[in-house]
């Protein structure tokens, strides 16, 4: 009975020992218990509702005019309607007060060639005035654009005045590509002031191209200023 009592004892001590091993077990390894993952947050970016807005940049203001400018304009304005008028005393009347012009000025004297009539024609008597190589391209496109005939023909008068290859080259193309009748007449006559070969050889070139009578007249009257046999009445 002793030995029978002896292994109940051990038997138990077993059974305990058994389920003290599952218990530890079970503490360090739960098993199906989830893991804790904690959230990552930017210190840096703090949350917010409201979505950060975008920054246009202002627009850049345009540029007014000085008071020189201003009186410049108007200046040049009363000089085109006079050039226009062919009011011959009123326009030396104004040249005696003519501004002094800087090279800073030019930009804004080219803007005011897009005027259709006395701001351009003013602007174009007064490169003619200072003869300005630099306006020869401006001067150019005025004759291409959509002011009036008058103004254009200051503008051809003016490249005629400043006069060099550039400017006789610049009244060669539009003698011959430019559309307006009037204006490839008041051309031809510019040409026959620059008195060389290259001018004589467009007019001759023209006047065999030219189906307008008014402007071969006018081309005609240009090339007796160079007795030539090629001339062709």
């Amino acid at each position: 009975m002793n030995r029978n009592y002896g292994r109940h004892i051990l038997a138990g001590i077993l059974i305990l020992l058994f389920a003290y091993i599952l218990y530890m077990k079970g503490v360090k390894n739960p098993g199906d218990t989830p893991t804790h993952v904690p959230v990552k947050t930017h210190k840096n970016e703090p949350k917010s509702d409201v979505a950060t807005p975008k920054i246009t940049p202002p627009p850049t203001p345009t540029q007014k005019e000085t008071p020189d400018r201003k009186k410049l304009r108007a200046w040049i304005e009363k000089l085109g309607r006079a050039t226009v008028l062919r009011d011959k005393r009123s326009q030396k009347t104004i040249k005696e007060s003519a501004p002094k012009i800087r090279q800073s000025d030019l930009p804004y004297l080219f803007s005011l060639l897009s005027d259709p009539l006395f701001l351009s024609a003013g602007t174009a008597e007064l490169f003619k005035m200072y003869r300005l190589p630099e306006a020869i391209r401006p001067l150019e496109k005025v004759l291409q654009g959509s002011a009036y005939l008058a103004a254009k023909g200051v503008a051809i008068e003016a490249l005629a005045v400043i006069g060099g290859a550039t400017a006789e080259q610049a009244l060669i193309n539009q003698l011959a590509t430019n559309s307006d009748t009037g204006v490839r007449a008041r051309v031809a006559t510019a040409l026959g002031q620059f008195k060389d070969l290259t001018a004589h050889r467009a007019l001759v070139e023209a006047l065999r191209n030219e189906t307008d009578s008014t402007v071969r007249r006018y081309i005609g009257k240009a090339l007796r200023r160079w007795p030539s046999p090629e001339t062709v009445d």
